[in-house]
């Protein structure tokens, strides 16, 4: 449409791959700054595409005018909680906040005394009562709670439970806080990723793994749709996991490791502690050799980073030698099982030979006596 070809982002380097733009980010961004609300299912981005005529409902590919639900008005630099707008002029000095959003000096003094305790990790009850009541006096004044001040005090609750260990009302706080934050921003926002990553965390100090994979899904899939494919994930995958194993289900966590291998990295240590665990998953499947090759990877990774003589170094070099010795051990029951399968299968090759000649016998005796009958 607009006769022109990128150099660098949108390369087509084959079929598979259509070069380094992040489409759905792109189309992410735009709808955010535009207020245009789409149809949440799969859009073919980045191919070829059809734009229709102007001042008429012609057909277009892959976004459709029936894509659209909804047009929200928008109110340019009408805030600057994200550091994205301009900063309140003061010739005070005395600026308080840079949010534009409705404020409360009470409310400010309250949360940042209650933000204080918590951040100090002292007297914990006070600075939830205050966090409660800095909730109350925003509801109070907006007359709802999709506000960002109430999503902030949510979140700070939920925390301030959690590491109390009180982790049933740390859930419904993290709920509200992942209600509020879907309402403010939209589901693909980063206040909701982590919304879901804290409801995740939650889930598992519970013991419901299944309750917070369901939360680490999403937020896996949120990450890889806001910063593209391009963006290591590998320590998400790594994180998924290890909440399987803990889980006992052992094949589900060798192929997120495996996934998290194959991801782009650009921590060494971080791939050296995946390919440990993944070693460790393959060793609990009793797949020795191919443990051994992955904590050889280890090894390599270790030495050239910390030398020879380094602890990690040497620990890999103990899994490497364990690995091995089991992989011997593992090898020779195997064989011992061949020969003996092979033993069997020949016995019972001859026993069925023996009750094959004993059957022809049977039937030619048979067959001599009904000859007898019949002269």
């Amino acid at each position: 449409r607009f006769r022109y070809s990128l150099s660098l982002y949108g390369k087509t380097k084959s079929n598979e791959s259509r070069g380094r733009a992040l489409y759905l980010s792109l189309v992410r961004r735009i709808c955010q700054r535009s207020g245009i609300r789409l149809v949440g299912k799969r859009y073919d981005l980045g191919g070829k595409c059809l734009i229709g005529g102007s001042g008429r409902l012609t057909a277009s590919y892959p976004i459709a005018p029936t894509d659209i639900v909804d047009i929200l008005p928008l109110v340019k630099h009408g805030a600057s909680v994200a550091n994205e707008s301009f900063v309140p002029c003061s010739f005070s000095g005395g600026l308080g906040s840079l949010s534009l959003h409705v404020l409360l000096n009470d409310v400010k003094v309250i949360y940042d005394a209650a933000h204080t305790r918590l951040s100090q990790g002292v007297e914990v009850p006070i600075a939830l009562e205050y966090l409660n009541e800095t909730a109350a006096l925003c509801q109070r004044v907006l007359e709802t709670t999709v506000h960002p001040q109430i999503q902030k005090c949510l979140k700070l609750t939920a925390t301030a439970y959690a590491n109390s260990k009180d982790l049933d009302l740390a859930l419904v706080a993290a709920e509200k806080c992942l209600t509020v934050s879907v309402a403010l921003n939209g589901f693909d926002s980063s206040e909701a990723y982590n919304a879901h990553l804290a409801m995740s965390d939650i889930f598992f100090a519970q013991g419901k793994i299944v309750e917070g994979m369901k939360h680490y899904r999403a937020v896996l899939f949120l990450a890889e749709a806001m910063a593209g494919p391009n963006y290591s994930h590998a320590a998400l995958y790594f994180n998924i996991g290890r909440q399987y194993v803990e889980a006992g289900r052992h094949e589900d966590a060798l192929r997120f490791y495996e996934v998290a291998t194959k991801k782009r990295n650009q921590d060494r240590v971080i791939d050296g502690v995946i390919a440990r665990h993944y070693a460790l998953a393959l060793v609990r499947l009793e797949r020795f050799k191919e443990a051994f090759d992955c904590e050889k990877n280890t090894f390599s990774l270790y030495s050239a980073l910390y030398g020879e003589d380094h602890d990690r170094t040497k620990e890999s070099a103990k899994y490497m030698k364990h690995f091995m010795t089991l992989a011997i051990q593992q090898g020779k029951l195997q064989q011992q099982k061949d020969k003996d399968t092979a033993k069997s299968s020949a016995a019972d090759a001859i026993a069925k030979q023996l009750l094959a000649a004993e059957d022809a016998r049977a039937a030619k005796k048979n067959k001599k006596a009904n000859k007898r009958r019949t002269k």
